[in-house]
């Protein structure tokens, strides 16, 4: 029973079995994470949000009237949430990650794929978590699907918006010689047919994960490269090494990972050849043997794996 405030706001519960949680109106509990527990319950009788303000007359608003009260689980079975007021079961969902879908992403098993259980439209909604970005910083804060899908929409009408102020500048027209020039508006240009790309073909073979999530993916992997790169460029070989890591095990949640008979979506070769690179300068000969010899099956015709291979099998 949870009656009194708490400064950060979040609980968290693991390996926890038939418990109930019960957050009073006076406690302050915008968060809870669940992971690894099974048949737990968690009621919130009129408990507020974490959005509530001590300011003089200000209305309260209750868990889950804000879009941040939220309970995110992973690998967690029979977990039934409540939501009370006045006594009365305003919304109630059982949550179970077998359920609602878990399933093994790259190198994460089932258990370790995280939902996110919030008030959407007056009802309780269990979502699955994307974080894109999340090992190169760039976005930390957990999303789902819908609200990756929300965010992108917003910055396209923000964008149109952009180009149709932008326009409205350049209505005017110009003259030179007594001819009027061509304006952005006037100019005609023609267009062909396009041919069909490398990104149709993705679409086309990859029809379980959109070119959306296929690019986020890509460009992460890519961005941890080049910042292994980067890190091999200055002696830093062991951060070369991690972050090569981080990159490898992105990859590995792509749906290519399996199929040698496509192009690669992302080149895991170059990469593991980069890393055999960093092994070799740390004297880890074994283990630059392994991936020079795993990016050599990959792409046959990458030289460096193959060079890299025999620097580690005449070095042990």
């Amino acid at each position: 029973l949870i009656k009194c405030k708490i400064i950060s706001g979040t609980l968290e519960l693991s390996h926890c079995s038939n418990v109930i949680v019960r957050i009073e109106k006076d406690a302050t509990v915008a968060t809870i994470q669940a992971d690894l527990c099974q048949d737990i319950s968690i009621e919130f009788n009129d408990a507020p949000s974490g959005k509530n303000t001590a300011l003089p007359g200000q209305a309260k608003v209750y868990w889950g009237e804000d879009k941040e009260d939220r309970i995110f689980h992973a690998g967690v079975k029979n977990m039934l949430v409540k939501v009370m007021r006045d006594g009365f079961v305003e919304q109630e969902r059982l949550c179970d990650y077998i359920a609602d879908g878990a399933k093994a992403v790259g190198n994460a098993t089932e258990e370790e794929y995280q939902f996110v259980t919030s008030v959407i439209d007056e009802e309780l909604t269990t979502e699955a978590v994307v974080r894109e970005g999340s090992t190169t910083g760039e976005n930390a804060r957990a999303m789902t699907k819908r609200e990756l899908e929300e965010s992108k929409k917003k910055r396209e009408k923000a964008a149109a918006m952009a180009v149709n102020m932008a326009e409205d500048m350049i209505k005017f027209k110009e003259t030179t010689k007594g001819q009027p020039k061509v304006t952005k508006q006037d100019a005609v240009v023609e267009t062909v047919e396009p041919e069909p790309t490398q990104e149709d073909e993705i679409e086309e073979v990859y029809g379980s994960m959109s070119k959306e999530e296929i690019d986020a993916i890509v460009a992460e992997c890519e961005k941890n490269k080049a910042r292994g790169n980067e890190a091999f460029g200055t002696g830093e070989y062991a951060q070369a090494i991690l972050l090569y890591s981080l990159a490898l095990d992105k990859a590995d949640e792509l749906p290519d990972v399996n199929d040698k008979a496509v192009k690669q979506l992302f080149p895991r070769d170059v990469t593991l050849s980069n890393r055999a690179a960093c092994f070799l300068k740390m004297g880890d000969h074994e283990k630059a043997e392994a991936d020079a010899t795993k990016a050599a099956e990959i792409n046959p015709g990458n030289v460096k794996a193959h060079f890299r291979r025999g620097l580690a099998l005449h070095a042990m």
